[in-house]
């Protein structure tokens, strides 16, 4: 096995958040020392996960066939994940529209193509705003109140292919290539 063999990248595929959006969006950003708040917000299509160059090279040059006309997609309103009983997380929504909902298949379609297993789970697109080490229920209930008609748009007019590493315990993200839809 050659040395671009065992290099392993981290992928996932995305939306670029537009800068207008994200100024919209950093009025979202909770404050308090245990929350991080996310600093490259994106709408994930696919988690690929790691890995070899040669696969992801594949992926690179698979998604360049991938040809949807551009749309306009809608966020709104807030929310958080939980796990057990605890939140984690705090997100803006993104509406599942057509134009979502087919670039996220047409994303997949092309993946599984080259053997890349998807996620099994349903499709929850979002922006997640910030992680939260600890909290409580009634800041996270305050917090939705006080943001629950948080809305939002932006054309969409490419999707974009990133990795990511983990630097002092935070991912950051850097776009490999991106892939222009049609405009009509």
């Amino acid at each position: 096995m050659g040395e671009i063999d065992r290099k392993m990248t981290r992928l996932f595929t995305a939306l670029e958040i537009p800068d207008p959006v994200k100024e919209e969006l950093s009025r979202l950003e909770p404050k308090g020392n245990n929350i991080k708040v996310q600093n490259q917000p994106h709408i994930t299509l696919h988690f690929i996960g790691k890995v070899s160059d040669i696969v992801a090279s594949s992926i690179c040059s698979e998604l360049n066939n991938i040809e949807l006309n551009c749309y306009t997609q809608a966020i709104s309103g807030v929310g958080a994940f939980y796990r057990g009983k605890a939140p984690h997380s705090l997100w803006a929504g993104v509406d599942k529209c057509n134009g979502l909902n087919t670039l996220h298949s047409a994303v997949g379609s092309s993946l599984s193509k080259l053997g890349i297993e998807l996620d099994k789970r349903e499709y929850r697109p979002h922006i997640t705003i910030a992680r939260l080490r600890s909290s409580n229920e009634k800041y996270v209930q305050s917090y939705i109140s006080n943001h629950e008609n948080f809305k939002t748009s932006f054309s969409v007019k490419r999707f974009c292919l990133y990795s990511y590493v983990f630097e002092q315990g935070k991912p950051v993200y850097t776009k490999v290539q991106e892939y222009n839809l049609i405009n009509y």
